[in-house]
Formats: structure tokens, sequence, C-alpha cells
């Protein structure tokens, strides 16, 4: 049986059609669409921890965002991705024929939810637009940020931050701390960063420092206040879409790129050039701004006194 002969009272046609219809824009568009998150995959890039069982309740179905085991079979929209779907499909339509599914299992991560059982009830649901589904829960502890928006670009951010904490030593003393990057590889230029401190407190003290001494002392006597710095400087605002971290790490870098020619220059000081240069740049843009309006407006004063008054 093939999914455009079944019965009108099974939503599978609509939804597979949804499918191929979302398939073929991603690749007119250059967007593919992806299949379901796996939990592995996800696991594997925040590194979940312990698991306890959460209980039995009502959760929101646009939350349930992947899959355990069958993540291949369904898009990210949970639409069926082939035609082997149809009878199971269409067989849970028939005994649950209003919608009241017995309880599906989930695994909880963050505020998302990962199917372990009951695919076919969740995908369904999506297409009926029911809002809640009960949940046996298993809940996946991990200090990361997991939304039902999550995409597989944040998931990058987050195993980059993972992979951050662990190295620096930040994970078993401060795990809490969050730092945001507008690219995935500021994690590492960051890293390099605190170990660039590290050597210096090595040198500086003439002995062996832990790697967790080094992450508390470079967090708080060197990212804390220079971050503290370019937040009140206002560059933040000034170099739109960047964000403190992004800044944090530029700044190190000119700090060392300038230190062959101008010595050891403050942090504070490079970053109170910087806001100067940029404010500079803005008052630039701005001046140029209001001059086009005024050449705007001499144009039409020229233009009227030409034709005269009518």
């Amino acid at each position: 049986m093939t999914w455009d002969r079944l019965p009108d009272m099974t939503t599978y046609p609509k939804a597979r059609r949804k499918e191929l219809l979302r398939r073929i824009g991603g690749i007119l568009t250059g967007n593919p669409t992806t299949n379901l998150l796996s939990l592995d995959d996800v696991q594997e890039t925040i590194h979940g921890y312990q698991q306890s069982y959460a209980g039995l309740r009502s959760i929101p179905v646009a939350s349930i965002i992947g899959s355990v085991a069958r993540s291949e079979d369904f898009d990210d929209a949970f639409l069926p991705r082939s035609g082997k779907l149809a009878k199971r499909w269409q067989n849970v339509e028939n005994v649950f024929p209003d919608g009241a599914f017995p309880p599906i299992s989930v695994y909880k991560v963050g505020e998302a939810y990962f199917v372990s059982d009951g695919h076919h009830r969740v995908a369904i649901a999506k297409q009926r637009k029911i809002d809640f589904i009960d949940a046996e829960i298993t809940e996946v502890q991990t200090p990361y940020e997991v939304t039902p928006e999550t995409d597989v670009k944040r998931l990058v951010h987050l195993g980059q931050q993972r992979l951050f904490m662990e190295e620096s030593g930040l994970a078993e003393i401060l795990p809490r701390v969050q730092f945001t990057f507008t690219r995935p590889e500021g994690y590492r230029q960051l890293l390099d960063n605190l170990k660039v401190h590290g050597w210096d407190l090595v040198v500086s003290r003439g002995e062996y420092v832990p790697r967790e001494e080094i992450a508390v002392h470079w967090y708080t006597k060197v990212y804390k206040p220079t971050v503290q710095k370019i937040i009140d400087s206002g560059l933040v605002e000034m170099c739109g879409g960047l964000t403190a971290d992004d800044l944090y790490v530029w700044v190190t870098e000119r700090w060392r790129m300038l230190f062959p020619e101008r010595g050891p220059l403050s942090f504070e000081d490079i970053i109170t050039e910087a806001s100067d240069e940029e404010g500079d740049k803005l008052s630039n843009r701005a001046r140029a701004a209001v001059g086009r309006v005024d050449d705007a407006i001499d144009d039409v004063v020229d233009r009227v006194l030409r034709k005269g008054p009518e």
C-alpha cells in the first residue's frame, strides 16, 4: 500500500507530501532539510551527565525535537521520510482516533525532549496540532542550555564550549560559567589565551601551578575585569553583532600584536583606543549621513526654485 492510496482519515499522505515539498524546497534554496536530532549526537557533543527518572507528566509536543534511535525515519519537523512508515502510522490513528494516546517515553535534555518510544504518536500529534502529550520522562543532567530551538550550529558551539571548560579546568571548579562567541573558533582562541596566562603565572611564581588554580586566576583576575571594561566602554554596542567574548579575544590579540612596537600596554588602554576608534567611525558615518540628507534637501530646493511657484 502506498502513501497516496491510504484512506482520507489518515494524516499520513499530507505529512508525506509536506516532507517531499520541504525536501525539494531545501534543495532549491540551498538549505536542505535534516533528520531529527539524535540523542547520541547531542550527548556526544555536550556530554550529558547522570540520568534520573522524572515521572509521568504532560509535555509540550513542540518541545519534542529529537529521537533516541530513529532519527533517520523523520525529518526535523517530524515528517515521515519513508513510505515504510505508512502502515504503522495508519494503525496508530485507527486505534487512537481521538488522539488519546498512551504515554510516550522521552529523554529530557535541558528544555528539549528526545523520543525513545512513541515516534508515530508524536508525528501524528504534530499533524493534528495537539499541544500536549503524556510522557514517561528520564532526565539527562547537563550544564549546557538545550532548547526546542536548538539547531546543529548551536550544538557545535556547545561542543566547543564543553571542550574549553574541560581542558581549561573550569568545568570542575566553575561549571556554570558561560561564554558566548559568534564563531566556534573563539573557544579555542580563548583556551590559548588562558594557557598563555598559565605559563606567565608559572614563570612569575617559579613553581608548578595546578591547572584549576590557573583557571580561577585567569577568570577572576584577567577575563572578568577585561570583559567588564569592554562592556563599560560601550564597545559591544558599537560593534553590532559581536559579543563581549568576541571582543575579549580581539583585545588580547591586538595587545599581542602591538607589544613589539609599543610595549606592555594595559588591556584598558587597548579597549579605550578601540572604543575611541569605533566612536570616530560612528561619528564619521553620522556626519556622512547628515551630509547626504543636506545634499538631498538642496537638490529639492534647487528643483523647486528652477520650477517656480505653482
